[in-house]
């Protein structure tokens, strides 16, 4: 491999010192920047105080917190929000009480009053030196970043001049170069709000495991993966009447397609929950009653998506008891207000494989097993008040 010499006539040392012009232009720039006419002083800058011809007053003294300065044979001045020159004439005016015709000139040494702030929803808020070109995110960064996500914190940004700007901090992140990134001028104020935690959730509620608020993410989330955290629905919801409500808007959600026969193109997978939405899934209010000789009477729900029969009823209160007398069992169901009784005989069903007799039950249906040596029910019976309330109390014993 051939190596090139680098001879004193080569191009080397014209980029070298082509690099160090540049960077003293930029050194040099920052600095004739602040010595403009213009540039106003304020606490916290670093200030050169030369008098000609009396070196013993020259001094080298920051502006205090307060905005003033302490010098000789003046005392205390004050020097925030005045420029150079101004500064430089009000001590000229007082030297003169006891000097004639001083020559003052007042230099900014570190203009540290160059500054920018930012409160609120950072790691680090604070005061920071203000440099030429800077945006909302290089204040950010300098801060230590944000303490929650883009997505959850409301920004704003304070002018000097009073007006307020909203920004969008997300679209910032997503286009750093573009306007979203606002550039900063100095004394700006960015205020960062982190948003309210519940502001970005939506509730499940009702008959799932867990019902409460559930977290939504930057971009929402998909109604059966928040059901899916809350637990799911309980055995006992109502799944075709579950609701979302949004707003002043409420719409109907049935999900018994999606979550009982796993269909995969049903509307319930496309709903996106928003903050602040509600998801209830109500009781399944469709019961049946079983009564009487039975492992464990009550009520049970009536499953949505399959019919329940008289075996399949029995079956949820654990079955007959030893002393049940399977051959009248009864099925109590009001028609038009008016009781109806229709007779079961489960040896026949069980038995001898006659199904057709294994009816299927309706809602608030009641299923009465009486014990052997006991009679079913009537329509006599249902009428007689005391009877009635006979059997009713028997249910849960």
């Amino acid at each position: 491999m051939r190596r090139t010499k680098h001879t004193q006539g080569g191009f080397g040392p014209v980029f070298s010192a082509l690099a160090l012009a540049v960077a003293m232009l930029s050194i040099c720039a920052g600095a004739v920047a602040q010595q403009r006419g213009d540039y106003v002083l304020g606490p916290d800058d670093t200030i050169e105080i030369s008098v000609a011809d009396h070196p013993e007053l020259t001094k080298i003294l920051p502006i205090r917190p307060d905005g003033k300065i302490a010098f000789t044979e003046v005392g205390e001045m004050m020097a925030a929000g005045k420029t150079p020159a101004t500064l430089a004439a009000d001590l000229k005016a007082a030297l003169e009480k006891q000097r004639n015709n001083v020559n003052v000139v007042v230099t900014v040494v570190t203009p540290r009053s160059l500054r920018v702030r930012i409160v609120g929803a950072v790691k680090s808020p604070g005061v920071y030196d203000y440099r030429t070109g800077m945006r909302v995110l290089d204040l950010i960064a300098m801060a230590g970043g944000l303490s929650s996500r883009p997505a959850r914190v409301r920004a704003r940004l304070l002018r000097t001049t009073g007006v307020v700007q909203e920004l969008d901090i997300p679209e910032a992140v997503e286009k750093p170069e573009t306007d979203a990134n606002a550039r900063l001028s100095v004394d700006d104020l960015v205020l960062i709000d982190e948003l309210d935690p519940l502001r970005n959730k939506a509730y499940v509620m009702g008959r799932v495991a867990h019902p409460g608020a559930y977290e939504l993410g930057d971009e929402g989330r998909p109604l059966l993966a928040v059901l899916a955290e809350a637990g799911n629905p309980t055995e006992d919801a109502a799944l075709s009447r579950c609701v979302l409500i949004r707003g002043n808007q409420e719409t109907r959600v049935d999900l018994r397609p999606t979550l009982v026969q796993g269909a995969s193109n049903d509307s319930a997978r496309s709903i996106t929950l928003q903050p602040g939405d509600m998801v209830f899934v109500p009781r399944n209010e469709a019961l049946i009653s079983v009564m009487g000789s039975v492992q464990k009477a009550g009520q049970f729900a009536l499953p949505e998506d399959k019919p329940v029969t008289v075996l399949d009823a029995l079956g949820l209160a654990g079955g007959p008891t030893q002393l049940a007398n399977p051959r009248d069992v009864s099925v109590v169901r009001m028609v038009e207000g008016t009781p109806s009784v229709t007779r079961v005989d489960l040896d026949r069903i069980i038995k001898k494989r006659d199904f057709a007799a294994n009816i299927p039950l309706q809602k608030d249906d009641i299923v009465f097993v009486p014990a052997k040596g006991e009679k079913g029910f009537t329509a006599a019976d249902l009428l007689a008040p005391f009877t009635a309330l006979y059997y009713l109390s028997r249910i849960g014993r």
